[in-house]
This record gives C-alpha cells, sequence and structure tokens, in this order.
C-alpha cells in the first residue's frame, strides 16, 4: 500500500513539474511575442507612424490584456490624432491667405516655387508676408506636405526656369532661399 501510495505521489509530483514546466515556457513565449510587438510599436510611434503603431499596441494588449503600457501608448496616439485633426480642420476653415491682388498663384502650372520662409505657425508666415509686401516684395503662403507655412515669391513651370531665377536673383533674396515643388 505505501509502495502505491508513493508511485502516485511520484506520479502526480512529475506531471505537476511538467506541466508547470510547459505552462513557464508558454508564458515566456507569451512574455516575448508581448514584448517584440510592443518594440515594433514604439519605433513605429517613434517615427510618428501613430496609425501603425496604434495597431500594433492593440496587438500587444491582445497578447497580455493585463498591461497598462500599450493601453497608455494607445490613448496617447488618439490624443495626437485628434489634436492632428483639429489642425487639418483649422487650416481647412482659414480663409485664403493671399492678402493682396497681383500674388503668385499656386497653380499645377507653375509648381515650381522660390520659398523665402518656412513657419511652423500659420501668423509667423503671415507677419513674414506683410514685411515683404511693405518692401513691394509680392508674396504667397503655401502649405507643405509637412504642415509647414512656406512663403514663396515667384513660381515657375519648369525646375530649370525656378533655379535660373533663384541664381540671378540671390543678392535680393535672402542667402536660405530654395525651390520647392507643389504636388
Amino acid at each position: 500500500m505505501m509502495k502505491n501510495l508513493f508511485k502516485n505521489l511520484t506520479f502526480t509530483t512529475l506531471l505537476g513539474l511538467f506541466v508547470s514546466l510547459v505552462l513557464m515556457s508558454c508564458g515566456d513565449g507569451v512574455k516575448e511575442a508581448y514584448d517584440a510587438e510592443v518594440s515594433k510599436a514604439d519605433v513605429l510611434f517613434q517615427k510618428k507612424e501613430y496609425v501603425d503603431a496604434k495597431a500594433v499596441y492593440l496587438k500587444a494588449s491582445s497578447i497580455k490584456k493585463d498591461e497598462v503600457y500599450p493601453r497608455e501608448q494607445i490613448t496617447k496616439i488618439e490624443d495626437l490624432l485628434s489634436k492632428r485633426q483639429e489642425d487639418v480642420e483649422e487650416v481647412s476653415n482659414i480663409p485664403n491667405v493671399e492678402v493682396e491682388k497681383g500674388l503668385v498663384e499656386s497653380s499645377s502650372s507653375k509648381p515650381f516655387h522660390i520659398i523665402v520662409g518656412s513657419f511652423s505657425i500659420q501668423n509667423n508666415a503671415l507677419g513674414y508676408q506683410k514685411e515683404l509686401s511693405s518692401k513691394g516684395q509680392q508674396s504667397l503662403i503655401l502649405r507643405s506636405r509637412e504642415g509647414n507655412y512656406l512663403v514663396s515669391v515667384h513660381s515657375w513651370e519648369t525646375l530649370t526656369k525656378a533655379y535660373n531665377y533663384l541664381a540671378a536673383n540671390k543678392e535680393t533674396l535672402n542667402e536660405a532661399s530654395w525651390v520647392y515643388r507643389v504636388k
């Protein structure tokens, strides 16, 4: 009887150890998968690829449902995306920034612009535009693909003409002027 009890106890103990080892190895796999997803999401977040980062944080959150970090990051992303949307709506509600007649037209026939200033805040671009206007220089404010406000003083139909103008007018333009293509 003692022998049977010992066998059962040994079998139960070994079975318990085996189950523990299996569960621990699965836990490591879950942790590794979670850590890999969080790392991917963090890289995307740093690159400001918020929509993709959010999707990967959601995946990480589904792997380990009790983790707080992915949910916090998702909240941050939603706030950032909401702010971006507000900025887009604000800009779309702004009337044309052309203050005076005769400003350079932004059309697909003249996509190459001579840029004399770039500003992250629209009011700064407007202030610079007024400064140029007070000196008799016509200008136009464009929105760059990155969201900056660019002050353009002339536009051309070809890249060559734009660079020729830039080279010929280096003394009257500021030295940081460049050519920008509107798409």
